[in-house]
């Protein structure tokens, strides 16, 4: 149960799931499942509060101005820079990589660049927006949905790894 109980939420259902005498029953990718999910719901909460922040500010440009698509570079970036923040203090174990703080937060940037780029969020909103006729936000939250589970899997599997130093 180690990858379960590195966590508060993980040692409490570690502790629920002994004291019902399911620990046999389960195998152990289970419980490294488990981990993985107390982690995603602690991402995904880091990820709501700097998607707030991207939105505001799209919403912002986009209202004085600026183009749907560059506008939400811009959010983008700036949500970025808040989830990296986030993201040490709550969601991955800062400590248990060798990495300097340069070399995380370049990763780190870089991932969210990845995400930027490979899953082509400034042109999946200019085509949602210029060509589907569809809402700036719309467009925008179509872009989020094709993008955050891939760039969890890179941040997770490379940036924080404690594997590689």
């Amino acid at each position: 149960m180690g990858v379960l109980t590195d966590t508060t939420e993980g040692r409490i259902l570690a502790r629920w799931i002994a004291d019902r005498g399911l620990e046999p029953y389960l195998p152990p990718l289970a419980f490294r499942f488990l981990g993985v999910m107390t982690q995603l719901s602690r991402y995904t909460v880091v990820s709501a509060l700097a998607l707030g922040l991207d939105i505001v500010i799209y919403m912002a440009l986009v209202g004085w101005g600026l183009m749907a698509a560059l506008a939400g570079v811009v959010g983008y970036s700036v949500g970025m820079i808040l989830h990296y923040a986030l993201s040490c203090r709550f969601v991955f174990k800062r400590e248990m990589t060798a990495k300097t703080e340069t070399r995380l937060f370049t990763e780190f940037a870089a991932s969210g660049v990845a995400g930027l780029m490979l899953m082509l969020t400034a042109v999946m909103i200019a085509l949602a927006h210029n060509v589907m006729g569809l809402t700036p936000f719309i467009a925008k939250l179509i872009a989020v949905v094709v993008s955050f589970s891939a760039v969890f899997v890179l941040r997770r599997s490379v940036v924080f790894s404690a594997k590689s130093a």
